[in-house]
């Protein structure tokens, strides 16, 4: 047996250090390589996710431009279930709740805008949409859902005046009095003032003003289309104001165009005219956008 020297301990740390040393580099590299494939897999998964996403929407939308608002209701609550997170959510949720209200299911509607609402209150453009149709729903609900009473009584204490306006008139309609107060603030609104009068007297509480009570039982629809999006309302022909601020700016300068200055002026001609009567028609961008008043 060779003595063991100390040149050959030397030799043996050597390469005792050297091999720790290549064996922490194939560590080293191995780990990096492991946190590259890992960032390339999530990054893919993302993509994957965000084509998904994509691909929903943009089914849910056409097939809500082809008036299938109950499919469209359908692809955007699977959007609404599969992405709780994603940053399209106050979208998907909104369309949903328009999509229900399209199809006149008003109680479902109603929800939908809730719960829109309570989540996306920052979406300021969508919200003042939402709570205008959402008072629909519960007026239309009034005789047959309690929530609906309460929902219209909470929405007098909204900080939009607007809105207010909508509830106390829809509380009207259906001889409730809690908005008394609002309407009688609403006489002095030029743009309500009418509405406000009309809804005092249904409650007891003023003179008629003026022969407008067939005007009550029309309804208006308004077809809006654009190159984004589109919507269906069918509001009460003494609502008419409230959807002036939604149509396209084409069709608003069409309209004066027309020698129609205020959208309000639309009452006397629907009052007299026939079910199907078109009122104002505008169509621009080569058909990619359009609105339709007609009366029901």
């Amino acid at each position: 047996m060779r003595p063991v020297t100390l040149v050959s301990i030397y030799l043996l740390l050597a390469c005792g250090t050297a091999f720790s040393l290549h064996s922490a580099e194939v560590k080293s590299y191995s780990d990096a390589w492991f946190l590259t494939k890992k960032a390339l897999m999530k990054t893919k998964q993302q993509a994957n996710q965000q084509t998904r996403e994509s691909t929903l929407l943009s089914t849910a939308r056409r097939l809500r431009l082809q008036g299938k608002y109950s499919d469209a209701a359908g692809v955007y609550s699977t959007f609404i279930k599969d992405f709780p997170n994603s940053s399209k959510l106050y979208e998907a949720r909104f369309w949903c709740a328009k999509s229900l209200f399209a199809d006149e299911k008003w109680d479902e509607a109603a929800s939908a805008f809730s719960v829109f609402l309570s989540n996306h209150s920052d979406q300021r453009t969508y919200s003042q949409q939402a709570k205008e149709d959402r008072i629909y729903c519960w007026k239309t609900l009034y005789n047959k859902n309690p929530k609906a009473v309460i929902g219209l009584v909470e929405a007098l204490k909204d900080p939009n005046e607007d809105i207010r306006i909508f509830a106390a008139l829809a509380l009207a309609e259906n001889q409730n009095g809690a908005g008394r107060q609002v309407l009688e603030q609403g006489t002095e609104h030029a743009r309500f003032s009418d509405q406000c009068n009309l809804g005092l007297w249904k409650l007891g509480l003023g003179r008629k003003p003026g022969d407008r009570s067939s005007n009550v039982a029309r309804i208006i629809v308004i077809k809006v289309k654009t190159e984004e999006d589109s919507f269906v309302s069918r509001i009460p022909l003494n609502f008419i104001t409230f959807i002036e601020k939604n149509l396209p700016k084409e069709a608003r300068e069409q309209m004066a165009q027309n020698g129609i200055s205020d959208i309000s002026e639309l009452t006397k001609l629907a009052t007299n005219a026939t079910k199907g009567t078109v009122l104002f028609k505008y169509i621009g961008d080569k058909g990619k956008t359009s609105v339709i008043i007609s009366v029901e």
